[in-house]
């Protein structure tokens, strides 16, 4: 082990602690490698996902034209509309956007049934709500799951 002192300073090298990376000086300067602390894997959470219905733009387009939502010169907008029958036809009102093919853009609205990361969402709906849904949505097809925008 050699030793160099410059102006009060003592730089020790070759001993335990330059294996290990520890400052000279330091309580732990006689620690060995099997003494290494390890840190704990950081936790993965889940992808946040949402289990309902993605209405893509051209779908409320013709859902709004179909129900005479917005009549031409009215100045509504088709998507507040439609939106608005749904709520009070479902008796839910809760939509967030999730990432789906919709034309040029990747996210699009979603009517929400659950989802996975809150206790309350974890509620799933029940078969009559679903009904109520594709009834009023006027689709034969089950609800999806969808990652969360």
């Amino acid at each position: 082990m050699s030793t160099s002192d410059t102006s009060n300073l003592q730089v020790v090298s070759g001993g335990p602690s330059s294996q290990l990376g520890l400052p000279p000086g330091n309580p732990d300067a006689n620690a060995t490698a099997s003494k290494r602390v390890q840190k704990a894997p950081k936790l993965k959470r889940p992808k946040p996902k949402v289990y309902g219905y993605a209405l893509k733009d051209a779908w409320i387009t013709s859902y709004a034209a179909r129900h005479n939502l917005c009549p031409p010169g009215s100045g509504y907008d088709p998507a507040e509309r439609v939106l608005l029958k749904i709520m009070g036809d479902t008796r839910i009102g809760d939509f967030c956007t999730v990432k789906c093919r919709n034309g040029a853009r990747d996210t699009g609205l979603c009517l929400r049934l659950c989802d996975n990361w809150s206790r309350c969402g974890m509620c799933c709906a029940t078969r009559e709500k679903i009904e109520t849904v594709k009834r009023v949505l006027e689709t034969g097809e089950e609800p999806k799951w969808y990652y969360a925008d």
